[in-house]
């Protein structure tokens, strides 16, 4: 889906020079947004990945029926460790280097262990492709519309699963997905299930 931004209210009822009558609810003018969920600064819900039980899809369950707005808002607060996988990125198009337990593991070993009820933000430094133009087309067109760039550090379903044992609640990524970009189901399966 694109972005859309459309007049919804003008200051008054008008022709346009196409025919078409602008709507006026009042001496105002504001516009309604269109935009898919998953851009800019967002969080994934179990609904996004985890098909609900009635579904008849696999790998259901009934975290799977929890969109948005029913995380409750302290799941998603806590004290921050930021890890550094910068030095993960790779050339190979359309795939993504992985994060494992033992880049975690290391980064405990010099900073103490993670504590539980915290969370994890990955520092892929994958923000510097936010901007517009050909250099943007490298953040999530080029490695996996084209594959002809390479994907972001992602964290492995292992990671993942080793931060949930660490009673780790959220995992933050400065990336387009928490997902490879030449495979993103698993981590979202095992960050969402």
């Amino acid at each position: 889906m694109s972005y859309q931004h459309i007049l919804w209210n003008w200051y008054a009822t008008v022709r346009t020079a196409d025919g078409a009558i602008t709507r006026s609810s009042g001496p105002y003018r504001t516009h309604y947004l269109v935009i898919d969920e998953h851009i800019a600064t967002q969080f994934d819900a179990p609904a996004h990945f985890i098909p609900p039980p009635d579904s008849g899809l696999l790998p259901h369950n009934a975290i799977g029926t929890q969109t948005g707005e029913q995380v409750l808002l302290q799941d998603l607060q806590g004290s921050a460790a930021v890890i550094d996988v910068r030095r993960l990125e790779q050339k190979v198009g359309g795939v993504s280097p992985v994060v494992t337990a033992d880049h975690v593991k290391q980064w405990e070993v010099l900073n103490g262990a993670l504590a539980p009820g915290g969370i994890v933000l990955l520092s892929t430094g994958w923000d510097r492709y936010y901007v517009q133009g050909e250099e943007g087309m490298k953040c999530l067109e080029r490695p996996v519309l084209h594959r002809n760039f390479s994907g972001w550090p992602a964290p492995s379903a292992p990671l993942i699963e080793y931060l949930l044992e660490r009673g780790i609640r959220c995992l933050g990524i400065d990336a387009p997905s928490i997902g490879a970009a030449h495979d993103p189901i698993p981590a979202h399966i095992a960050g969402l299930s």
